[in-house]
């Protein structure tokens, strides 16, 4: 790292960004160091300073960047500083107590302030140069940029309570040499040890130079500590002008980057300039705390003279070698403005912060230093004066549209070049009233000025002061009209979608009248406020907080307000995350321009602004179980559930969607391998309808059961049957019942879903969420024949149509069919149709229970019993209790061939029913 180049009078400075504390700690600092190539001076320091002052480097040449020279200050708030000095002056200038040219020479020098104090500690040769070429070390500590590097090591040692050793050496090839044995630098003369250094380097050349030069730099350390956020810098306003019987005001600035344009907002506290009470008085103490990033402060100064103002140090710190910058009035920044004179007798007014466009009354009081009190004593008491008046703007500097201030309805000039002379007539008290109004934003200032004439000829009194005018409010409105909904409620057209973009102004406002309640009709704009973190939210107004509304999310939150005519600014991409009806609020930050929080400007809201509609809706944790295993039957139920939820164009849930902006309701829609017919018609109702809505969500819950029913029988052309649907897509479809046919969201009666199994489509009208087979069912009985001695086996099975025939269902092995005992007592009691041949004492027994399909069969077993020893022979008929969906159109005797009827067969005993092969059997004798 170069210090210096090889040019005269320099004196530079480098800060390593780590805090030491200064007791019961170890610290040691290695490099290596060049000087070369100039004419041989002067050198560099490394600088332990308090580190809640802020480093500033001190005088050039021989003080090497930490002495002083007359007039030029040493480091700011130095306590030690190890100089490698090549002309030797280090131990010759730069501080109370020197001990002369000590060339090519290693020095310690001691704590100082200002122009007073960095003593002379410790050297190499205190007894004068040691050498015959008149240098104090050999090899000497310039002309070095060949290898070995001359390699330095500075050891503080504060373990012990009360001590802090200091020992250098050096290492220029044949390892370290003490070149300045430990040595105790808390000692008489120095300051007291403060909490925490600052390791800082410095470069110095005077009339002779060199370039100098470090490089790898090593510091350990049993403790040290991170700095933290730091302050860029400090800035002061103020008028440039005060009264030594009365304080003047000042406002200080904390900033976050060089440009001040943000501030630092922390709680901090700083140690004021002046210090002294001979040079200026601070009103509560020369240490302030504050927030926020600014404040104002009172100073006094009871002599006519110049005060300068400054920061010296703070908490958390100033970046070193940062500025204090002021500015003087409407002038520049420089630390070169911070010159703050007092006079003996002048003008002392008030102009309050104040709003926008308001006038205010102030009272001007003509005062000159009372010899006796030293206190402010009136003048020009019953007296008319010609005063001459201007104001210069300070904030902003340069306006857009600039207008004047008007002192009682006159506009006065805007600089000390041009003013209005306006006559003042001052009472017994040396006091005069005038009416001050600004109609626009920003902080100016107000001078006043007296010049004597005749018997006061040479008179000059002069009084000035800074305001701020602040908006009295905001307007806050859409941008088109369309978005105007007065009743805050469904008969408003839909506006935006919930997450759709639209426009939005805001616009500073000036005072029309108290308590207004419209910024927006008939106000004077502000062109020129500004603020950068204008933040903005949005609040329900319809549905009502009360009955479970959200106010929702502003997808631009927070802008930066600029100045610009009309003070219009257009967010033209403002979002709102919800569904309903809103208002828009604007607050401007706090305090502007450091007013009182009295003057804060109030929250504006926007008229009623809305429909705001979901954008699309979502089925999600959808559940269909197929009724048996993979498939289900026609008429038979089967269980689904779902989450149906409306969402905004980014896909979270509008909580506000809920009656009675809860508009759709739900159905399900069918279409079989995507052939393009339409079969919702067959699907059952899903009971979702618009009141089922909370919080934007509808629930189909695990209870519910859906069916696909079978095709209406057609008897005239004898269709009975259909399917299978072997891939019968199911949708839900969400319906906009909007009243408005403006509606912005729809969705069409038709089952399309090619592209709706996402939940994102926009060109589909359902979104599939099942892909199920349906089939047409019946169970089919055979007859069955034997002996009586036999127990009879009837073959039972579960069929479905497969599009041209009924073929057995080998994948039911769920369905249950239900069948009960049958005697010969009471045959209608269950159905049975027992031949008339059948006598007491017989009986046919049916096997009772249930019986579950195995790979879509089973067989029922049929018994004649015999009481009287005589076997019964004959037929017996009976139906088989099937679920619904599984009974068929049997058109048994007297039934209508449209109705569905259970499926029945007989079983005959004692009879050989023949082969099957044989059409016709007969006996020949």
């Amino acid at each position: 790292m170069r210090l210096t180049e090889a040019k005269s009078d320099q004196s530079t400075a480098s800060t390593y960004q780590r805090l030491f504390p200064a007791a019961n700690n170890l610290v040691e600092i290695q490099f290596d160091h060049y000087a070369y190539g100039g004419s041989g001076a002067d050198g560099i320091a490394v600088v332990l300073s308090d580190a809640s002052i802020t480093p500033q480097p001190g005088a050039f040449g021989g003080p090497l960047g930490y002495g002083y020279k007359p007039g030029i200050s040493g480091f700011a708030g130095g306590w030690l500083g190890i100089g490698i000095d090549e002309f030797g002056n280090f131990s010759g200038e730069g501080g109370s107590y020197n001990i002369g040219q000590r060339r090519q020479s290693v020095a310690v020098r001691g704590s100082g302030a200002g122009t007073s104090g960095y003593r002379y500690l410790k050297g190499t040769c205190n007894n004068g140069n040691s050498n015959t070429n008149g240098n104090c070390l050999s090899p000497q500590v310039d002309d070095n940029n060949v290898p070995p590097a001359h390699r330095y090591r500075i050891t503080i040692d504060s373990q012990v309570s009360g001590q802090s050793m200091v020992k250098i050496e050096r290492n220029t090839g044949a390892g370290f040499v003490t070149l300045i044995p430990a040595f105790n630098a808390v000692q008489n003369g120095q300051a007291a040890i403060p909490s925490d250094f600052l390791m800082s380097l410095t470069g110095s050349t005077g009339g002779s130079n060199n370039n100098h030069e470090i490089d790898n730099v090593q510091i350990c350390a049993l403790k040290s500590n991170p700095i933290g956020a730091q302050i860029d810098h400090f800035e002061f306003d103020h008028t440039g002008q005060g009264l030594t019987c009365n304080p003047e005001t000042v406002t200080i600035r904390a900033c976050a980057n060089a440009s001040c344009s943000k501030l630092f907002t922390d709680p901090l506290t700083a140690t004021l300039l002046p210090e002294s009470a001979s040079e200026g008085i601070w009103i509560g103490g020369n240490q302030v705390s504050f927030s926020g990033g600014t404040a104002q402060l009172q100073l006094r100064r009871n002599t006519a003279g110049t005060v300068t103002l400054g920061v010296k140090g703070s908490s958390p710190t100033t970046k070193p070698l940062s500025k204090t910058l002021c500015r003087i009035g409407n002038g520049g920044l420089s630390e070169n403005n911070c010159s703050l004179k007092f006079a003996d007798s002048g003008f002392i007014f008030d102009v309050p912060d104040k709003l926008a466009n308001k006038p205010i009354n102030v009272l001007v009081k003509a005062v000159n230093k009372s010899d006796e009190t030293q206190q402010c004593v009136p003048s020009f008491q019953s007296q008319t004066k010609t005063l001459n008046f201007w104001s210069s703007y300070h904030t902003p500097s340069a306006p857009i549209s600039p207008k004047a201030v008007t002192i009682n309805n006159t506009a006065i000039g805007t600089s000390s070049d041009s003013p209005t002379a306006l006559n003042l007539v001052f009472d017994t008290n040396g006091q005069a009233s005038i009416s001050v109004n600004y109609p626009d934003a920003g902080k100016l200032q107000l001078d006043a000025q007296y010049i004597g004439s005749g018997n006061e000829q040479g008179l000059v009194m002069t009084g000035s002061d800074q305001f701020v005018s602040v908006p009295a409010g905001l307007c806050v409105k859409p941008v088109d009209a369309s978005a105007s909904c007065p009743s805050a409620d469904m008969s408003c057209n839909a506006y935006r979608k919930a997450g759709q973009s639209f426009g939005m102004t805001v616009q500073g406002m000036a005072w029309e009248k108290d308590d207004d309640k419209d910024f927006c009709s008939g106000n004077l704009s502000t062109p020129n406020f500004s603020d950068q973190a204008m933040r903005l939210a949005s609040k329900v107004f319809a549905p009502k907080i009360a009955s479970g509304g959200y106010d929702g999310a502003l997808g631009v939150a927070s802008y930066s307000h600029s100045a610009q005519a009309n003070n219009l600014n257009t967010i033209s991409n403002q979002t709102i995350s919800e569904v309903g009806v809103f208002q828009i609020a604007a607050q401007a930050s706090p305090n502007y321009l450091g007013t009182a929080s009295s003057l804060n400007i109030p929250i504006g809201y926007s008229a009623n602004i809305g429909r705001f509609v979901p954008d699309r809706f979502l089925a999600s944790n959808v559940s269909v179980i197929p009724a048996c295993g993979g498939f289900s039957y026609m008429d038979q139920l089967f269980p689904m559930s779902m989450k149906l939820s409306a969402l905004n164009i980014a896909g979270d849930i509008t909580k506000n969607y809920f009656p009675p902006f809860s508009l759709a309701t739900a159905k399900l829609v069918g279409e079989n391998n995507n052939n393009g017919v339409d079969l919702q018609s067959r699907l059952s109702s899903l009971h979702v309808k618009a009141d089922s809505w909370e919080q934007g969500v509808a629930m189909v819950d695990a209870s519910y059961r859906a069916n696909f029913s079978r095709v209406t029988p057609n008897v005239a052309t004898n269709l009975y049957q259909d399917g299978p649907f072997e891939s019968l897509d199911i949708g839900v479809q969400l319906m906009d019942n909007d009243p408005h046919p403006n509606s912005i969201y729809s969705y069409v009666a038709s089952p399309d879903m090619d592209a709706a199994s996402t939940g994102t489509c926009t060109n589909c009208s359902a979104k599939k969420i099942s892909t199920q087979i349906l089939r047409h069912g019946r169970v089919v009985m055979d007859n069955t024949y034997g002996p009586e001695t036999e127990i009879l086996r009837m073959p039972t099975r579960a069929e479905y149509w497969d599009g041209s025939s009924w073929v057995l269902n080998t994948n039911d092995s769920c369905t249950t069919a239900v069948y009960g005992l049958g005697s010969q007592v009471d045959n209608a009691g269950l159905g049975y149709n027992f031949d008339p041949d059948l006598v007491a004492g017989q009986s046919v027994v049916r096997s009772g229970g249930t019986a579950t399909f195995q790979a879509g069969q089973f067989e029922l077993l049929w018994q004649a019993v015999t009481s009287s020893g005589a076997p019964y022979r004959g037929q017996v008929t009976a139906p088989l209790d099937v679920p619904p969906w599984l009974e068929w159109y049997w058109n048994w005797n007297g039934v209508s061939p449209s109705v569905l009827t259970e499926p029945r067969a007989s079983a005959y005993f004692g009879r050989y029913r023949g082969h099957d092969k044989i059409i016709y059997w007969r006996e020949v004798n």
